[in-house]
């Protein structure tokens, strides 16, 4: 192989660089609070929650002035045990986040703002996914 001493430091040298090269690449891919793709099973159940919570609405008087009523009462229904929907209004309106979710709900909106592709972010313990609506 290599015969002289200082090719061989030379050589470790080099590989090791490479090798820590690789790994700093590497890292930012692992994280898990990045923006990863919906699965297709996460993505029918969006499509099904939106169905019903339409149907829902669709059944209560359209003049009703306590619309955003109507809309935390069909949210509540629907959503699965353990999980809390959020809807943000094509004005930007936030309806069912708490106080403090406010502003991790407007960094993900602006991070994923395509309804054709729909992503999910954790935060912390909570994961988001969206945009699922048009």
């Amino acid at each position: 192989m290599i015969n002289s001493l200082s090719a061989r430091i030379f050589a470790i040298f080099w590989l090791t660089l490479a090798l820590v090269l690789v790994l700093v690449m590497m890292v930012p891919k692992l994280d898990s609070r990045q923006l990863t793709t919906l699965l297709e099973s996460e993505y029918r159940q969006g499509v099904m929650l939106e169905q019903h919570i339409e149907a829902e609405l669709a059944q209560d008087p359209a003049n009703d002035l306590l619309w955003w009523r109507r809309l935390i009462r069909a949210i509540d229904k629907w959503a699965p045990p353990g999980q809390r929907l959020i809807i943000v209004t094509s004005e930007g309106r936030i309806i069912g986040a708490q106080r403090n979710e406010i502003q991790v709900v407007r960094n993900f909106m602006g991070q994923s703002d395509n309804a054709d592709h729909p992503k999910k972010k954790k935060y912390g313990r909570s994961e988001m996914l969206g945009p699922l609506f048009h």
